[in-house]
């Protein structure tokens, strides 16, 4: 049976880790950030800690100067955590035991049935959803993509130790062709997700498993993006139209699933664009 993604089971041995590959942060103050947070799911940025942080964020963006090093912040984690336990578990459940297909079956059944060999989790956080993806993906290749020398990163590290993937900087393709990437919560991120998306796609995944959230107030994610084919910044109410029609562009069809908004939206690559 496939193991269920239960955050709350998860919580205190995160914390343990996560004080241990750290040991100079305040156990008690972390702790208490990570209850918050976890309580508060949709308010968790009137905590005084992550308030700071995010007010650091879009100031840097209204200077133009995206301020990167707050994915190295000792608390950063806490917003990978929240990422985890609101979204990526709950996508990972609905893919794995929700007949969300028209044929009903789960989204996992047939990515099984089309013999899924490799698994790329884009921008992995803090390697749950990879490490959940190795049990999903028994037979399977799983590697997680973090950008290097972050507290991620080490974190990711403890965690491929106990759960066998692959970790790959963020920079770095692998050489392998990919026969499904899963990106929750990850292109938001960037300032310039069409460009990466169209360096990804030279993988030739066969299927995409896409949580995007470009209209969401959020530490990291941007007001507007950019792209080389756009003279203008692109507003984030046009960000996700434009992402879509990329995937098009480069020969993938939406699959129709019966998840909430399309989240997670399963794309497939057409028989004509195999080769």
């Amino acid at each position: 049976m496939t193991k269920i993604c239960k955050p709350d089971k998860d919580i205190h041995k995160f914390i343990d880790l996560y004080k241990s590959i750290n040991p100079g942060i305040d156990k008690a103050i972390f702790a208490g950030l990570v209850d918050f947070v976890t309580k508060h799911p949709d308010t968790y940025y009137d905590h005084p800690i992550l308030q700071q942080m995010i007010n650091r964020w879009y100031t840097s963006l209204n200077k133009g100067q995206p301020d990167y090093t707050v994915y190295n912040d000792p608390y950063y984690v806490v917003e990978t955590w929240i990422s985890w336990a609101k979204y990526s578990s709950k996508y990972l459940w609905q893919v794995a035991t929700k007949k969300a297909l028209p044929d009903d079956r789960t989204v996992l059944q047939m990515l099984h049935e089309k013999g899924i060999q490799s698994v790329l989790d884009m921008g992995c956080g803090i390697g749950y959803t990879t490490s959940y993806l190795c049990d999903l993906f028994p037979q399977s290749t799983v590697i997680g993509t973090n950008l290097q020398d972050t507290k991620d990163w080490h974190f990711c590290e403890y965690m491929q130790k106990d759960n066998n993937f692959l970790l790959y900087n963020e920079t770095d393709n692998p050489s392998c062709m990919i026969d499904l990437i899963v990106a929750f919560e990850f292109f938001e991120h960037l300032e310039r997700p069409l460009e990466y998306i169209q360096k990804i796609l030279e993988l030739k995944p066969k299927y995409l498993l896409i949580a995007n959230s470009f209209n969401t107030y959020a530490l990291g994610h941007f007001v507007e993006y950019r792209d080389r084919n756009h003279l203008l910044p692109i507003p984030q109410a046009q960000i996700s139209r434009k992402f879509n029609a990329t995937l098009r562009q480069q020969g993938y069809e939406k699959v129709e699933t019966s998840f909430w908004n399309s989240r997670p939206s399963l794309w497939e690559r057409k028989l004509n664009q195999m080769s």
